[in-house]
């Protein structure tokens, strides 16, 4: 996919990559999940968590454009960068988490 080639080497020092789509939950002033313990997705103190990152989360953008700059995007391209700008809705003009 052509990434940043800094993003690409410290997801090889760290072994792990992420593709950030939503905020993380302290971002948006929401407890982790992890500090409410094991449950069930259907467990109603799951269903609450959810439900509060998800009304907190549409208060926010995740990433902000700053430039658009190389060839024009294949159509494939595309259609992964409009999956990408839905879900961090970087042009929204909200606050960023």
């Amino acid at each position: 996919m052509r990434s940043d080639p800094l993003y690409m080497l410290l997801s090889r020092v760290h072994d792990t990559y992420r593709a950030l789509l939503t905020p993380k939950p302290w971002r948006v002033e929401i407890d982790r999940f992890e500090s409410l313990g094991t449950r069930t997705a259907t467990a109603p103190e799951h269903q609450d968590w959810v439900r509060r990152y998800r009304d907190a989360s549409a208060q926010v953008a995740v990433c902000r454009l700053l430039e658009v700059t190389g060839p024009a995007p294949s159509a494939e391209e595309q259609r992964i960068i409009d999956l990408h700008d839905r879900a961090t809705r970087p042009e929204s003009g909200l606050p960023l988490a």
